[in-house]
């Protein structure tokens, strides 16, 4: 291929230059502090800007050009592909920092320069995954038909190149290699991106029926808990907004409608319903277990696991057995533990945050139940053997919530004085479970019970102290603070009652 003046070192140092850009955006990105949140993905952009200025000095800073020599001899001009690359991440990284209108420029351009050529191996890739996430730039926006004109013209494209072209399509950095030749990886990304157009196709259907978070279905108890749980979560939800999206189960590119017929359109009133919807997610979920590995696709695999944890969670809430219920709570703590004990929380700093708190919240769940089993069942000869595992799961639950606090603590090793938006709730809702943690300790021991309910009044002062100094973030835990409020009165009586009591030796 001629490479269009583009000199072979350029192309080898643009190669590494962009592989740091990728690497900032995929990895170093996950480690930013929240104050900086942006911090690596800016870091990023100053990169791929350089290679977007370089590759417009190549057409003396007239951009018209590239359009006019986008096609050399029948082939595509390096130089051109590699700027509508460069325009792809750029407008991807523009939508992640929340600047949409720039990001729909550069995505405009990308697709705008790829056009006439987007069946070709050289440029199915960037064409359909740009067109995609224009499709979620404009589903932000709540522009749900302009948003599928895009699905639209990503799914014919890609139904298209199948037909009409036998090449493998090129992976983003098969475009700096000598020879622009495609790869497996490019031909799994297309297949991905392809999966993922085909879903967001679907969206519009599913919110027909009732499928978004806003779902109800009756618990055992007459209350409403959501469906998206059960349902969209494993079908449909797409968290991710750049051509890296991964839905959280392979498809294997089948049309999305096939299955459909195994999620019921009814709301789901018992456990047996329950379960057959349990089963068909368990089973798309092992399947995509099946192809990520901790060791290879860390994150994805993670969020598979998640996944899998809120499903055991949904279906807890038909079970009427206590001692199922806690065995589907042990089985989402087995699969959390596994992950988080596997993750080097300096580079996924973020996932291992979300780990330790689900599995306090989990551990919190199972005492609970243990507690109940114990005031309403628990026989002489079995107390104290249900006291030490109420006591060990309630341990288990500070340790995960202390771990999580931990993240969040300054140099000091305390909680700063003021913390930023996106951690204010998580933080403070650990420290309102380590109050409730400690208040429901059970020991025979007057002291340990004494201080266990000193550690309680400790964590919810700690809640009001900071709401106190940040009177803004006060309404991030107004559902809990007027309970909070009323413990800190109650508890000092219990303690006095402790001291007093003879029950203690």
């Amino acid at each position: 291929m001629e490479l269009e003046g583009i000199s072979m070192q350029w192309l080898e140092d643009s190669k590494r230059k962009y592989m740091e850009a990728r690497r900032l955006i995929d990895e170093e990105s996950l480690r930013d502090p929240v104050s900086e949140p942006y911090k690596s993905k800016y870091a990023a952009k100053e990169i791929l800007s350089s290679l977007k200025n370089d590759i417009e000095g190549f057409f003396k800073h007239d951009v018209s050009k590239i359009n006019d020599t986008f096609e050399v001899k029948g082939k595509s001009s390096r130089a051109a592909l590699l700027y509508a690359l460069i325009h792809f991440d750029l407008g991807v990284l523009a939508v992640d920092t929340e600047e949409l209108n720039v990001g729909e420029e550069y995505l405009e351009k990308c697709t705008n320069l790829l056009r006439q050529f987007s069946q070709s191996h050289e440029t199915v890739l960037i064409f359909v995954s740009s067109l995609n996430s224009l499709s979620v730039l404009w589903a932000g926006r709540n522009e749900q038909n302009k948003a599928c004109e895009y699905l639209k013209e990503a799914e014919q494209v890609f139904s298209n190149y199948k037909k009409e072209n036998k090449a493998l399509p090129a992976d983003f950095s098969d475009l700096f290699q000598p020879e622009l030749k495609g790869s497996r990886e490019g031909e799994f990304k297309i297949e991905k991106a392809h999966t993922l157009t085909l879903i967001k196709r679907r969206r519009p259907y599913f919110a027909q029926h009732r499928y978004s978070s806003q779902d109800f279905v009756s618990d055992k108890h007459g209350d409403l808990a959501t469906t998206n749980t059960l349902k969209s979560d494993y079908k449909t939800k797409i968290n991710k907004t750049h051509s890296q999206d991964q839905p959280y189960l392979l498809f294997h590119n089948q049309e999305v409608f096939e299955y459909e017929k195994d999620i019921p359109y009814s709301h789901v009133f018992n456990f047996e319903e329950a379960r057959l919807v349990f089963l068909n997610a368990q089973k798309w979920l092992n399947e995509a277990k099946g192809y990520y590995t901790i060791e290879d696709h860390a994150s994805d695999y993670v969020q598979v696991i998640q996944e899998m944890s809120k499903l055991f969670k949904s279906l807890s809430v038909f079970e009427l057995s206590p001692e199922r219920q806690c065995r589907m709570h042990k089985r989402r703590i087995d699969m959390l533990e596994e992950c988080l004990k596997a993750l080097n929380p300096q580079y996924y700093l973020l996932v291992c945050r979300q780990l330790m708190f689900e599995l306090g919240e989990t551990y919190s769940e199972m005492m609970d139940i243990k507690l109940q089993l114990f005031t309403s069942h628990c026989s002489a000869s079995s107390e104290s053997h249900a006291i030490k595992k109420i006591n060990y799961l309630g341990e288990k639950a500070i340790e995960h919530f202390k771990s999580f606090i931990s993240t969040l603590n300054g140099s000091d090793q305390k909680l700063p004085e003021s913390l930023a938006d996106d951690v204010v709730r998580p933080a403070l809702i650990a420290h309102f479970y380590l109050g409730r943690l400690y208040s429901k300790l059970v020991f025979m021991d007057q002291d340990e019970q004494l201080e266990a309910l000193s550690n309680s009044e400790t964590n919810y002062k700690l809640i009001v102290d900071y709401v106190k100094r940040n009177p803004s973030h006060r309404d991030v835990v107004s559902q809990e603070i007027h309970a909070i409020e009323e413990m800190l009165q109650l508890i000092p009586g219990k303690m006095q009652n402790i001291m007093s009591t003879t029950l203690y030796p």
